[in-house]
């Protein structure tokens, strides 16, 4: 599987073959705001959102950018995995 940033339609994408699974973002200064996950149905349940997510929170910290996970998966992700909580911008609560 794939990762890439799709920076014209501010996604992450994980190319799977025919299809994709994508992660929305909006950057406001060096702040990027997860916004919605979205996999395609015959590849829910087989941990695509999960690796699309780590995927991308490894890209936003060799980014050096600070993370307000708004998406209900996302926050999910990041409040199991505490390898990602000092991605967390300054005051974010989870």
């Amino acid at each position: 599987m794939q990762f890439s940033d799709n920076t014209a339609e501010h996604q992450f994408e994980l190319d799977l073959g025919t299809d994709k699974a994508i992660l929305e973002y909006a950057i406001s200064g060096n702040k990027i705001h997860l916004t919605h996950t979205e996999v395609p149905k015959p590849y829910r349940g087989n941990g695509v959102a999960a690796e699309l997510t780590k995927k991308a929170l490894q890209y936003i910290r060799s980014k050096n950018l600070e993370l307000v996970p708004l998406c209900p998966y996302t926050q999910y992700y990041v409040n199991n995995h505490s390898e990602f909580h000092d991605l967390l911008s300054d005051g974010y609560q989870m």
